[in-house]
């Protein structure tokens, strides 16, 4: 047993000396090949691959907001995601239709073009010619939503601390502040659009339920003093008495709901006129200094570790695979014939 034990070993050593020996042999072959992926890796990496910025926009919750979540309970409907806090609405908004056209139609500065231009423009995206021209503008706006929100947004929700952010990432830095702070605002105006909407169909309600509990309240306070003008001597039957103060109890609650509904009513309008901002943004972005990617120096050594290996695994078992390719293809042609 040790002797099969041995002679392995020796096997083993014997074939690890004939590949440390053609790799020396081989070693200028495999200097000349690391050197040119080297250079090539170096020249793509600096000249071909963009830089990217990152710039990020915070959206605080809204601590103890009640009446904003009443408002919001429309918006998370619309969202797909049924009781959430505002925060998770709006991670759900930023990538809504309503919001995106906002960012896409405004204009930037960019270094590439010296006025200020729409994304479909920055972007290069082209009509396609084999769709009606009334769906033009609805297909370059989808190919420029597809990039925003493949390639350039991300965001992410801490789900202790309802904290969201909005990243933007984009070749140019003053680009992806302005894209960043877009959304921001473009988001804003969204919610703020649908809250005041809201608050537009919740007045138009309340209105109506001012008039009606208003009626009612007329229609009590009548029975009331029909009841009192026919009844005088209310005070000599316990029957007339239970029946007086069930009519006064009635208009005690109608008047209750009366003033209840007007408060609502003022606080409707009130919030239909309001022009505030709804996102409780901590600060808008600015251009960032320093390029978040690519990792040149990560990217340059893997590609060169990986170089090294292939080029070590090649030409150690170069001679086998050839005498295996040629074997394969001997046998195809007898095959053949």
């Amino acid at each position: 047993m040790n002797d099969i034990l041995v002679q392995r070993l020796r096997r083993i050593v014997r074939e690890l000396r004939e590949i440390a020996l053609k790799l020396w042999a081989e070693r200028r072959k495999i200097v000349i090949v690391n050197g040119v992926v080297l250079v090539a890796a170096v020249l793509i990496l600096l000249f071909v691959i963009p830089p990217k910025y990152e710039s990020t926009v915070t959206i605080l919750p809204e601590y103890g907001s009640t009446r904003l979540m009443g408002q919001l309970s429309q918006l998370a409907s619309l969202a797909g995601i049924g009781e959430a806090a505002p925060t998770e609405i709006y991670q759900n908004l930023v990538y809504s239709d309503a919001v995106i056209e906002q960012v896409v139609n405004r204009t930037y500065q960019t270094e590439e073009y010296s006025q200020p231009v729409d994304l479909i423009t920055y972007l290069g995206i082209e009509s396609d010619e084999g769709l009606p021209a009334d769906q033009q503008d609805r297909a370059k706006f989808l190919s420029v939503y597809k990039i925003l929100t493949r390639k350039m947004i991300r965001t992410n929700l801490d789900r202790n601390t309802r904290i969201l952010t909005v990243t933007v990432t984009a070749k140019e830095s003053r680009l992806s502040s302005q894209l960043a702070n877009s959304i921001a605002l473009a988001l804003d105006s969204y919610v703020q659009t649908q809250r005041n909407s809201f608050a537009t169909s919740q007045r138009q309600y309340l209105e109506n339920r001012v008039a009606e509990i208003q009626d009612s309240l007329v229609v009590a306070e009548e029975a009331l003093r029909v009841f009192q003008e026919t009844n005088v001597a209310v005070s000599q039957s316990r029957a007339l008495q239970l029946e007086q103060a069930r009519l006064t109890r009635r208009i005690s609650i109608v008047q209750e709901m009366f003033l209840e509904v007007v408060r609502q009513l003022e606080l409707a309008r009130l919030e239909e006129v309001r022009d505030t901002s709804v996102l409780n943004i901590r600060e808008l972005t600015s251009d960032p200094v320093y390029k978040s990617g690519p990792r040149r120096k990560l990217i340059l050594i893997a590609t060169m570790y990986f170089s090294l290996l292939f080029s070590l695994v090649y030409f150690a078992y170069a001679d086998k695979m050839a005498a295996y390719w040629k074997i394969i293809s001997s046998t195809d042609e007898e095959t053949g014939r």
